[in-house]
């Protein structure tokens, strides 16, 4: 609003308004690397930023170096003009546009008597070392000597004891410990010299080829310097790299620095090997000492951005150092003892690791290892004892270890019971008694069985022991016990095969058989090749049940390899585990395999299988036929009982005649049913078979007496074949 009273001049003047405006609203953009990837807004004129920035795992943001702000285009200062606390990076007063880089570094934790030094962060993985902290004072009067990553040093110096950073580099947020040592005397002290090699060393853009060798210097952080040279044609400076000509690169060293202790390239592109020691020399200088050092790039072209070479050198004079350790603070000696003792068991002997007065002031406390536990004949282990201290004592038995909680005092003894193994009672039984006396035997300890085997009675075979007992219609054969290992108390019942034929006559002649496209009746878990199956991976080919295996006579099949010769053996046993025998197939096709059979017992089937188990390869087999023979006519049962029938039993002779001559003979058990033999005789001399007679020589116009079937068998008998 302008008011007319606050214009002056005439009517006539111009009058010029201009509008003034203010920017009340800032953007804000933040983009980090390792932390929390990306953030954007806007936020008030002359509000506070506050921004929640978490460094990934194992990485800081909590240094200088970690960030690049700035705002309104003018960078702000790390504690003052921006903050970051915990996860909170924070501007009080925003007044102007905020562009913010977070890099996510591994911080360095400088610890030193126990407390932190200082800390700071690894910039491209590497560390910066902090001033050194003071020597210790006051009686104690060690001195610093350096810096270690490992958290508990007592007495030696540790391994990587460090006084340089020497391209040394973290992979992840890392501690270090000052090193403190009581300083004696002097005499000779280890020097050490770190250098990092780069681009910037090299002058040269291209690959040197007129000269012989070329030199460059390279200088550590204590102005010590090293005359690095390579060979002509070799090495040349790209860009921040130094590059290597394809499989070529020599670099050496010709300044006595003492013995190189590592050699590393970082950021290489290509396949690069390292030597120092004595592993090579270089092929055109003569080496000071240990001091030299070789690259080589294999295969192709190949760059490296830095490569830190450390050396350690003992020089005359100085300070000898001893008692090494992390604190400036002597430590107190311990007063906190467990006086240990080892008892004396009965029924058996051990060891421990500790006797005698032991301190007990470490954290984690005094551990005594148990071992050599050796139970006497018939005994075993039961538990490790401790009497002496009442509470803070822990028995771990599986680990076999006594741990006394710390600062645990007093005395204690150790010791280890033995128990008593259990026995078992082990019997052996025939047709019902005892045989030999009971076996009192340990878990573990193998029986032993009678010998010689049982002696069957008439009729019967002795095949093998059972564990239990087996009625005399029992028709299933088991797989007999053959190992006699002792796990519990136990009775083993011999067992007898007996076979019954019901008539019958000659035995005929039969077969089984099974091709790849007719197998009725087999079990076959092989796999389908072609056209045969493959026994592999523990597969098998099963017959039908022989009733009597001891009329088998032979065995044939084609079989050939599967997979190379290793896979080319065919097992053939029974059911019950007898071998049978076995064959070689051929490598390159299908053949003919014949077994001849003999000596086989009871009823059972026929297997065929392979000792391979791969699970791709194996023998191939085709065509089985197996011969055996049937009785004539008649059946028979195999059983298997362990209780025989031993009675004495009276069998008698059925013969039976065709025109003078034996037609086939029976044998029969007293009481027994007659079975006429089938098939019966056949047509003689024009006149058909008509039955059986007791007349020797008969001829006439009417039938005689003709025998039926079922007619019991009382004594021998001689039959005659009647034609009409």
């Amino acid at each position: 609003t302008i008011n007319a009273s606050a214009i002056t001049g005439s009517s006539s003047d111009a009058i010029t308004i201009t509008a003034v405006w203010t920017k009340n609203r800032y953007k804000y953009e933040m983009l980090g690397e390792n932390c929390t990837a990306e953030l954007s807004g806007t936020v008030n004129k002359n509000a506070a930023l506050n921004l929640t920035i978490t460094p990934a795992s194992g990485y800081s943001l909590a240094d200088a170096a970690c960030w690049e702000v700035t705002m309104g285009g003018s960078a702000l200062t790390y504690g003052t003009g921006f903050t970051y606390t915990g996860t909170t990076f924070s501007i009080a007063s925003v007044t102007g546009d905020v562009e913010i880089m977070a890099y996510g570094l591994h911080s360095v934790t400088w610890m030193a008597n126990n407390s932190t030094y200082t800390t700071n962060v690894a910039v491209d993985n590497k560390i910066t070392l902090p001033d050194n902290p003071a020597d210790c004072s006051g009686a104690n009067g060690k001195k610093f000597v350096g810096w270690t990553e490992s958290s508990s040093v007592s007495g030696s110096a540790p391994a990587d004891l460090f006084t340089t950073a020497g391209g040394k580099t973290v992979t992840a947020n890392t501690t270090y410990y000052a090193v403190y040592a009581a300083a004696s005397g002097s005499g000779s002290t280890s020097k050490s010299y770190s250098f990092n090699i780069t681009a910037n060393d090299f002058n040269t853009t291209s690959y040197a080829a007129n000269d012989n060798e070329k030199t460059t210097t390279a200088t550590a952080s204590d102005a010590s310097t090293m005359d690095v040279k390579w060979t002509s044609n070799t090495v040349m400076k790209n860009g921040s790299n130094i590059q290597f000509k394809k499989s070529a690169g020599l670099i050496y060293n010709s300044t006595d620095l003492g013995t190189i202790k590592s050699v590393t390239i970082t950021s290489s592109a290509g396949s690069f090997t390292t030597y120092y020691g004595t592993s090579e020399q270089p092929s055109s200088s003569t080496t000071v000492g240990g001091g030299f050092f070789q690259i080589k790039v294999g295969g192709a072209t190949g760059t490296v951005s830095n490569i830190a070479v450390t050396f350690e050198k003992t020089v005359s004079g100085g300070t000898s150092y001893s008692d090494y350790s992390l604190t400036c603070t002597a430590p107190e000696p311990c007063s906190n003892q467990v006086n240990i003792s080892k008892g004396t068991p009965s029924n058996g002997s051990f060891s421990i690791d500790k006797t005698g007065s032991q301190d007990n002031c470490s954290v984690g406390g005094l551990v005594v290892t148990v071992s050599g536990i050796t139970p006497a004949e018939g005994y075993e282990f039961d538990a490790i004892t401790q009497t002496g201290i009442a509470s803070g004592v822990t028995i771990d038995q599986e680990n076999k270890t006594v741990t006394y909680a710390k600062d645990i005092k007093g005395s204690s003894t150790i010791n280890v019971t033995f128990k008593e193994k259990t026995k078992y009672a082990i019997r052996f039984f025939n047709n019902g008694s005892q045989v030999g006396t009971t076996q009192n035997l340990y878990n573990g300890q193998t029986a032993t069985k009678p010998s010689p085997d049982p002696e069957a009675c008439t009729g019967y075979t002795f095949v093998g022991w059972w564990t239990a007992n087996l009625a005399a219609d029992n028709t299933t054969a088991k797989t007999w016990v053959t190992d006699f290992t002792v796990s519990g108390a136990q009775d083993y019942y011999a067992v007898y095969s007996h076979t019954e034929t019901s008539g019958g006559g000659s035995p005929t002649p039969a077969q089984l058989e099974a091709s790849y496209s007719s197998h009725d009746g087999w079990t076959i878990s092989g796999t389908a090749g072609s056209s045969y199956w493959i026994l592999k991976d523990g597969a098998s080919i099963t017959s039908p049940v022989i009733a009597d295996l001891s009329t088998v006579t032979s065995i044939t099949f084609k079989a050939r390899t599967y997979g190379g010769s290793s896979y080319n053996t065919v097992n053939v046993t029974t059911s019950g585990s007898a071998n049978v025998g076995s064959a070689s197939a051929s490598s390159t096709s299908m053949t003919n395999n014949s077994i001849s059979v003999s000596g086989l017992t009871g009823s059972g089937s026929i297997v065929f299988s392979s000792s391979t188990t791969s699970s791709s390869n194996g023998p191939g087999i085709n065509d089985i036929v197996i011969n055996y023979s049937t009785g004539g006519g008649g059946s028979s049962t195999t059983y298997y009982t362990t209780s025989p029938d031993c009675t004495p039993v009276t069998t008698y002779t059925v013969t039976y005649m065709v025109c003078g001559a034996p037609f086939t003979t029976q044998n029969y058990a007293e009481g027994a049913s007659l079975v006429l033999p089938d098939p019966a005789p056949e047509e003689n001399a024009g006149k058909s078979f008509y039955g059986w007679t007791e007349t020797e020589h008969y001829t006439g116009d009417s039938a005689p007496t003709i025998i039926s079937a079922g007619t019991q068998v009382n004594a021998d008998a001689t039959y005659y074949a009647v034609f009409h």
